[in-house]
């Protein structure tokens, strides 16, 4: 099958999967670029998708670099890995970047202050699965105390959006360990402040995702893939 043929195949099912499965108004689609490349962000871009998400500040800027020489000013760059206090300058002089969703240490926010030219979407990361090798804030009470601070900080253009969470990623039940994982941000949401967004469900597990009212997927491999 034609590249672009394939690519319009997956955006059509998940966004219908969106339309039956979402529990609130607006859901933002992210296209993880991690599984596609240059010419595939184009293919997307032109099929009318605006939104896209890289996890690494090296592929962004080449990726950036590349949509800048299209004249594609209104594509949306969300970063969505792990943060490096070393690259947040580097990732600060990315001209379309709108959000970052992995916020877990309150120096970074401090730096992205420092460095930023335009206003940014912050997505606090809650490690609802508590594994090892995920960074996130741990219990509702470590969240607590980072959203009050942020309050008193006053940031000028930063925007608290809201909360990410990824789902377990050891687990023989996906459907059960997503279901929890998902759930316990949702409910950290509407004890800490109803009005935030929710950043979470991917690839393996987003419908679980969408029932659970997420407003933000980050999609990849579903996407750019074969199924």
């Amino acid at each position: 099958m034609d590249r672009k043929l394939l690519i319009q195949k997956n955006l059509k099912k998940i966004e219908q999967d969106i339309a039956t499965y979402k529990q609130v108004d607006n859901v933002t689609l992210v296209a993880v670029t991690k599984y596609g490349d240059y010419s595939d962000v184009e293919r997307l871009y032109e099929l009318g998708h605006r939104d896209f998400g890289e996890n690494r500040v090296e592929a962004l800027e080449e990726k950036q670099e590349f949509v800048k020489r299209l004249g594609h000013s209104d594509l949306r760059w969300h970063f969505i890995g792990n943060l490096q206090s070393n690259k947040i300058e580097r990732l600060m002089s990315i001209e379309n970047l709108v959000a970052i969703h992995s916020i877990s240490k309150f120096d970074h926010l401090t730096k992205i202050s420092k460095h930023q030219k335009h206003p940014l979407d912050i997505f606090i990361q809650v490690n609802t699965s508590h594994e090892d090798e995920k960074s996130g804030l741990e219990n509702f009470e470590e969240l607590q105390e980072f959203y009050e601070r942020f309050l008193e900080s006053h940031f000028q253009g930063l925007i608290l959006k809201g909360l990410m969470t990824m789902g377990r990623i050891r687990t023989e039940d996906v459907a059960l360990s997503a279901k929890e994982c998902f759930s316990k941000l949702s409910e950290m949401k509407m004890k800490l402040d109803e009005g935030l967004s929710l950043s979470m469900g991917m690839s393996s597990d987003y419908i679980y995702a969408l029932e659970n009212g997420a407003n933000y997927l980050r999609i990849g491999s579903t996407l750019f893939k074969s199924i």
